[in-house]
C-alpha cells in the first residue's frame, strides 16, 4: 500500500483504539437506555432519565467527532478516497465499501419511537441531524447559530432534551461499533501488507 494509504489507515487504528479503550459504546449500553418516573403526588411526575456518565462522555466525544469530521482523511466521510490505492485488497476496499454503505444508512434513519413533530413542528430529525445538532449547538462547537438555535427549540423542557440526548448517545454508541469493525479491517490490511514486504 502507499504510505499516504498507510498513514490513514494508522490513523483511524490509533483513534478507534483510543474509543475501544474507553468502552464508551458499553457505557451508554448500560447506562442510557431507561427512565424513571417518580409521583410527587399533587406536584406531578418527576422523570429521570438514564443517560452516561457526563465526563466518559465528552471523553467519548473529543475522540468520536474526529470521525465526522470532512476535514480528516480518515473520517467515516472521507476513508473511502484509500480504495484509490490498488496496492490494497480487494477483500478489503469491499468490506470497507460495505461497513461504510451500513453507516451512511444507518445516519438517514429516523428513530423509530419519536414522532414527526416532536421536537418541532413538522420536523421527522434522522440520526444524522440528531448527532449535528447535538455535536454542533452544544456538546462540540457552539459557534453553528443555526444548529444552536435547533438545540434549543428541541431542548426546551427537560422531557425533550433527555429523550434528545439520550438517543444521541445510543446513535454515538451505534457508530462507534461500526468504527471498531472498519478498525479490525484496517488492523488485518495493515498486517497483510507488513507480511507481503
Amino acid at each position: 500500500m502507499k504510505n499516504s494509504t498507510r498513514q490513514i489507515i494508522n490513523d483511524f487504528v490509533e483513534k478507534s483504539d483510543i474509543l475501544r479503550e474507553e468502552e464508551f459504546d458499553k457505557h451508554v449500553m448500560q447506562n442510557a437506555n431507561g427512565f424513571n418516573f417518580t409521583n410527587k403526588g399533587s406536584e406531578g411526575w418527576d422523570i429521570e432519565f438514564d443517560l452516561p456518565d457526563s465526563i466518559k462522555g465528552r471523553s467519548a466525544l473529543f475522540t468520536f467527532r474526529l470521525f465526522l469530521q470532512t476535514n480528516e482523511k480518515f473520517s467515516l466521510i472521507r476513508i473511502k478516497e484509500i480504495c484509490k490505492d490498488d496496492q490494497l485488497s480487494t477483500e478489503f476496499q469491499t468490506q470497507l465499501l460495505s461497513s461504510l454503505t451500513v453507516y451512511s444508512d444507518l445516519i438517514k434513519k429516523h428513530p423509530v419511537d419519536i414522532q414527526k413533530g416532536f421536537f418541532e413542528v413538522g420536523e421527522y430529525p434522522t440520526w444524522n441531524e440528531i448527532i449535528q445538532v447535538v455535536l454542533n449547538g452544544n456538546m462540540g462547537h457552539k459557534n453553528n447559530l443555526e444548529k444552536r438555535k435547533k438545540f434549543e427549540v428541541w431542548t426546551r423542557d427537560d422531557f425533550r432534551k433527555f429523550v434528545l440526548l439520550q438517543h444521541f448517545w445510543n446513535i454515538v454508541a451505534e457508530i462507534i461499533q461500526i468504527i471498531y469493525c472498519i478498525g479490525d479491517l484496517c488492523n488485518k490490511e495493515l498486517s497483510l501488507s507488513q507480511e507481503n514486504i
